[in-house]
């Protein structure tokens, strides 16, 4: 994630649990392989924000999970 998904920067929204992402953003996936692992990934995507990595519920674009984006 850190490598192949460059940071969003000057978002205009809140980067907190519960907070809406706008529709005009799109949510990466994650690998099949991470999916097989991990069957519930597949509810979520992930936006990278700066130094932060967040995980957004695909049904309801609401951001589930923030932490920091490691290099």
């Amino acid at each position: 994630i850190t490598v192949r998904y460059p940071p969003l920067t000057n978002v205009n929204f809140l980067i907190a649990i519960g907070a809406s992402v706008p529709e005009g953003v799109s949510l990466h996936s994650f690998s099949p392989e991470a999916e097989t692992i991990s069957p519930k990934l597949h509810e979520v995507g992930f936006i990278v924000v700066e130094e932060l990595i967040t995980l957004v519920d695909r049904r309801t674009r609401k951001i589930v999970s923030v932490f920091p984006r490691w290099k």
